[in-house]
């Protein structure tokens, strides 16, 4: 079983609802007169972008206001990411790849996830009107050439998050969406 999977150009992914996409403008200097609070700066001097923010996110997710909602920040690593969902009564899934010998291994081991020691991060993920994408946080959205659709309807998520170590040679962070209500 090959898995799909997406990765960045160096810095973090973002999840963000598709009727945002024209919000995010990535790398690109922040348009109609909008001003944009980061500490670090890609491109050293001039105004921050919305790819500043993304890397000022500390840890391995964080959320970022955009538009009338929010974007979650995959960070830490630019990790190789793929959306899991073994069942459709299965919560949905990222699953970032730290390491592994090959991508059968991954799936191998994503079978029995039971092991992984879940963690509830402390906040959630409201999704208003649209499912989510996944791309380059460096891209505007509506440039994004590779993204992932995440099967999330309309809803309010927790999220959980598990570093899943299934034997010496597998390693992955797993992050799962569960519906609230």
């Amino acid at each position: 079983m090959g898995l799909d999977w997406i990765e960045s150009n160096g810095g973090p992914l973002i999840l963000l609802e598709g009727r945002l996409l024209g919000e995010w403008e990535g790398t690109d200097p922040p348009s109609n007169g909008r001003v944009v609070q980061a500490s670090f700066r890609w491109q050293g001097e001039g105004p921050a972008t919305d790819y500043d923010r993304a890397c000022d996110v500390k840890g391995w997710l964080g959320l970022v206001p955009v538009g009338d909602g929010h974007g979650l920040v995959l960070n830490d690593e630019p990790l190789p990411t793929t959306v899991w969902r073994p069942d459709p009564a299965d919560p949905v899934m990222l699953l970032r790849w730290e390491y592994a010998e090959i991508d059968g291994d991954v799936a191998r081991h994503l079978e029995d996830t039971r092991g992984a020691m879940w963690q509830p991060w402390e906040k959630e993920l409201l999704v208003k009107e649209t499912e989510p994408l996944l791309f380059d946080s460096a891209f505007p959205g509506t440039e994004a050439y590779e993204r992932r659709v995440v099967p999330l309807p309309p809803g309010q998520y927790g999220i959980e998050l598990a570093h899943w170590r299934p034997d010496d040679l597998t390693s992955l962070i797993l992050i799962r969406f569960r519906p609230r209500g």
